[in-house]
């Protein structure tokens, strides 16, 4: 199966699957394993081109592949592309990774103090 490849970032990956219909392609693969557009058309009742614009989407930032077969091609997830995903959200969640330790230091200096975070408030 082929997906496009190195065009993966965070941003890009949370800003396709903040779309709600890719969601839905998302949770139809995951049960299904593969699908082709067709099926994703009849399932979602939406125009071809639609769907297909969609699977573009998502098919850039590599969530999903594609494999040919003759006049049919089979969309399916790729799990490490979503598993990359969901860690890097998990890490800025939990404030481990460089980004969320480059906002905290600035948090940290800022000279902007919030009542509610102020050290005499705190007991």
């Amino acid at each position: 199966m082929r997906t496009t490849g190195n065009n993966f970032s965070l941003e890009g990956g949370l800003k396709a699957l903040a779309e709600p219909t890719r969601l839905t392609i998302l949770a139809l693969l995951s049960k299904y394993d593969q699908l082709c557009v067709g099926q994703l058309v009849d399932a979602l009742g939406l125009p071809q081109a639609g769907v297909s614009q969609h699977l573009r989407v998502l098919r850039y930032q590599g969530i999903v592949k594609v494999e040919r077969e003759g006049q049919w091609a089979y969309y399916g997830i790729v799990p490490d592309r979503v598993n990359q995903i969901t860690k890097k959200v998990q890490d800025i969640i939990k404030g481990d990774c460089q980004i969320s330790k480059e906002i905290i230091r600035s948090l940290e200096t800022s000279t902007i103090k919030h009542p509610r975070h102020s050290s005499e408030n705190r007991k």
